[in-house]
């Protein structure tokens, strides 16, 4: 768990510097992001006690790494070409910023729907593994 741990803040510190440059970097910010959001649910899956001893919460990490701030660079950009379409006179540019505005809702649907498959499947492996361990417990009691 250390070693993923490990590897995952070296990731973090490479996807922090890709992210001054978004648009060249894209799709090795999606790769990265994809890299830590797994490892972090291996974590959480493989080690869920452990994981709650660590100083630093793995859930909250892997929330705010992987989706609370890709939720907050779509609402900016959102935000910012509603702006373009609300003021703008050049209705070309008014037309591309609806096109824009068209790709980046979908994109952010999508992700939205991805967002809530990946908790839905970790909450199953969670929830899995407290029924096993359950058992186990209620024996050790027991004795």
């Amino acid at each position: 768990m250390s070693e993923l741990l490990s590897l995952n803040n070296e990731r973090e510190k490479v996807l922090k510097v890709l992210k001054e440059n978004p648009k060249e970097n894209g799709r090795e910010i999606n790769r990265l992001l994809l890299l830590i959001r797994n490892d972090y649910r291996t974590i959480l899956i493989e080690h869920p006690t452990l994981s709650n001893t660590i100083k630093k919460d793995i859930d909250n990490i892997l929330w705010k790494q992987c989706f609370y701030k890709q939720i907050e660079e779509y609402r900016k950009s959102i935000k910012k070409t509603l702006v373009v379409i609300e003021t703008e006179d050049n209705l070309v540019l008014v037309d591309k910023a609806k096109e824009h505005i068209s790709k980046l809702s979908n994109a952010f649907t999508k992700f939205l729907n991805d967002s809530t498959i990946f908790y839905q499947d970790l909450l199953l492996h969670l929830e899995n593994n407290f029924k096993s361990i359950k058992p186990k417990q209620m024996k050790v009691d027991q004795s």
